[in-house]
């Protein structure tokens, strides 16, 4: 089985759509052997990937080799499955993924694919640990048939109802379902429907945003409370810790410090989260793609560009609430350029609440407008919306800069 064999194969998968049980998961995974490495489950809204990179950074630079797990990808599928940093090969992917295929006796769905295809990668690479990003709630998560030493939520907010339940309440439910009786559940935000369902557990839990200035007291702003992102920094911290703690290891306090100066300077980047390209224009890419995401991300750009007007490239999925993502920003933005997404889902949505805004179906070309506005006012150029909008348009924003997982 060739690289491509593998892409042809996911893509019949993706018609299986989302399945409502982990037994199938649980049973090829008995077959191909249960994971012998400790794992970190990273699920909430927005943030969790930024968590989970940081969180492996930290345990990186304590020493162990890292497994990181994460979804969407942006380019290639190897993205979402990096050890010590770095992508499989093809070679090796494909050998992994042949190896499950032989094991599926369940019709696996493109989502259960990769997790298992991602654990045989952690198995043969000789992890010490496991830092998986959750992608669709927790609950149901391919990857809630692993066995957690330590369960992280970041946030939460509305999302994917038709899956998750309408109310805050029930989506977090769906979301603290990956901690374990009696192990540690650190949570990033300390919202009531989220403390309530994390209650009901019966897991130790931590809310991080509690002690968010810890260790940035040196950083703080002059304001009443840090820098946007700051709460990622204590949650991934938090996760830490607890993890050491599992494990009965101590925590090395002048990493974590290292980890926090690096992620404060700009020097940790996750592709495609906050992600700033210097040049005429200067471009900045964020992968946001919900309206609490948005607001989050208006914020740090007020705080990190507060004279620079911004113009937006912005492309959406049928499913999100493109009218609440741009009015997060309020002024902030003096120009929305949007476009279509490539996806089935992508759309073109035309009754948005802001003035300035102009449509264009091809994303290229709308690339090129966005680039022209942003030069000719010599503001910002925000690229965001949809990881997909990224993926198309990633060598034409970067100039073909790989991807920093590249092998």
């Amino acid at each position: 089985m060739t690289f491509d064999d593998v892409l042809g194969d996911l893509d019949r998968r993706t018609g299986r759509g989302w399945r409502l049980s982990l037994e199938g998961v649980r049973k090829t995974l008995g077959r191909l052997g249960e994971p012998t490495y400790p794992v970190v489950l990273v699920a909430g809204t927005n943030g969790k990937g930024t968590v989970a990179f940081l969180l492996s950074e930290m345990l990186r630079r304590f020493g162990f080799r890292v497994g990181l797990a994460t979804s969407p990808h942006l380019r290639d599928v190897r993205e979402r499955v990096l050890i010590d940093g770095k992508m499989p090969d093809r070679g090796t992917f494909a050998r992994a993924y042949r190896r499950f295929a032989e094991a599926d006796e369940d019709r696996a769905t493109y989502f259960e694919a990769v997790a298992l295809t991602t654990h045989l990668l952690f198995q043969d690479g000789g992890i010490d640990a496991a830092v998986i990003e959750i992608g669709l709630g927790g609950r149901l998560d391919a990857f809630n048939a692993w066995d957690p030493a330590v369960s992280v939520v970041t946030n939460v907010s509305r999302e994917h109802t038709k899956y998750l339940g309408k109310t805050l309440e029930e989506i977090a439910r769906e979301k603290v379902a990956v901690s374990r009786l009696g192990r540690p559940l650190i949570l990033g935000s300390d919202a009531k429907a989220l403390r309530e369902a994390a209650a009901e557990t019966g897991a130790r839990v931590f809310i991080a945003c509690n002690d968010v200035s810890r260790g940035f007291e040196a950083k703080r702003t002059g304001e009443e409370r840090p820098r946007p992102g700051w709460e990622n920094f204590a949650t991934a911290r938090r996760a830490a810790e607890e993890f050491c703690k599992a494990l009965e290891i101590p925590i090395d306090e002048a990493v974590i410090r290292q980890v926090r100066d690096d992620y404060c300077a700009g020097r940790l980047i996750w592709p495609g989260r906050f992600q700033i390209l210097e040049g005429r224009p200067t471009i900045l890419i964020d992968a946001a793609h919900n309206p609490g995401a948005a607001h989050y991300l208006a914020a740090r750009l007020r705080l990190s560009f507060p004279e620079k007007p911004v113009t937006a490239l912005a492309g959406f999925l049928e499913d999100k609430d493109a009218a609440g993502f741009v009015q997060a920003f309020d002024s902030l933005v003096t120009r929305w350029i949007i476009t279509r997404p490539p996806s089935p889902r992508g759309t073109l949505p035309r009754a948005l609440p802001v003035s300035n805004i102009f449509w264009e179906e091809d994303p290229f070309r709308a690339l090129e407008l966005a680039r022209a506005e942003a030069v000719r006012t010599d503001s910002l150029l925000l690229v965001t919306g949809s990881l997909y909008l990224l993926g198309l348009l990633w060598e034409e924003l970067t100039g073909g800069a790989p991807f920093s997982g590249d092998p």
